[in-house]
Formats: C-alpha cells, structure tokens, sequence
C-alpha cells in the first residue's frame, strides 16, 4: 500500500481528524506528521488488505462527520481482478459500517453523501488496449489514498505512467 503523506497507516484517521475545522475539539497527544508514502510488507494471508479496508471504514466514518471529502483509489494491475477482491471487500466494509452510499456497477465506484468516492481500478485491461493514466481533479478532496493491491504486480514503469 502506499499512502501519501504519513507516518504509519493507523495515523491516517488521526491526521484526518487532527486536520479538519473540528479538530480542536479533541485533545491530541501529539501532531501527526506528514511524509511521501508507505509501503507494507506481510505474508500471503498475512491480513494486510483487511487491516487497510477496516482504517478506510474509519477514515469515511471520520470524512463525514466533519463533512470534508475524500478520495481512495484502489487498483489492481488487473482490471478482470478486481470485482471478486478489491471491489468486493470494499462494498462489505461500507455495509458492515453502515456508510450510505451511492454505487456504479459499470466503473466500480462508490460515491457518498459528502462527495468522497472510492475508485476500483485495473491498470491493464485483459486484453492490454485500455491502460488507467491519471485522475482528474483530485485536489477537491481533502484526502486522497493511493492504494495499490497486490503491488509487486506492478512495474516501475506502470507507478510512474500514473
């Protein structure tokens, strides 16, 4: 996973937080530093997706509650690899935190109430004719999380094409 801007992973919901017009409201211990991104190593098996899909259920419950936007872009090198995993575990996860969403089965997203969205994308098409190249107007979110499934899938090339 790589995740713009912090620490470790489970800072993310705290500098969310910290950040935003309610963030006084809560005493913190600390202030949550920022850096460039976050790679996680673990096993197959090793519960790597699952503890990222649970902090992106935080981080949504957070966004709303102080009506801010954000963006988590899920990909996979794969586009035929995502329905079954990625999109699947992400649409359990608004479910089981009772997140009202809006969903678009023909591009895998999410939409919700405060305008984040979560985008399910492959890199490659099966047939290698469509290739994912950027994302328009992120700066709208407060947020945004670059989440790269199964990673080591990847080519250096395919990160920087981004």
């Amino acid at each position: 996973i790589m995740l713009n801007h912090f620490t470790y992973l489970l800072e993310t919901p705290y500098w969310l937080l910290q950040n935003s017009s309610i963030g006084n409201k809560y005493p913190f211990a600390k202030k949550y530093e920022l850096v460039n991104e976050i790679n996680q190593i673990g096993t197959r098996y090793s519960g790597k997706t699952i503890s990222n899909i649970k902090m992106f259920g935080e981080l949504l419950k957070i966004s709303l509650l102080i009506k801010e936007p954000i963006c988590i872009i899920a990909s996979m090198y794969w586009s035929k690899d995502l329905k079954d995993s990625v999109f699947q575990n992400i649409w359990n996860m608004l479910d089981e935190n009772h997140i009202t969403y809006t969903i678009n089965l023909s591009n895998f997203t999410f939409t919700l109430s405060n305008g984040s969205k979560i985008y399910c994308k492959g890199l490659h098409s099966p047939s290698r004719k469509e290739k994912l190249k950027a994302f328009a107007d992120l700066n709208k979110y407060k947020l945004v999380i670059d989440w790269r499934e199964e990673c080591d899938q990847f080519q250096q090339k395919d990160l920087s094409d981004l």
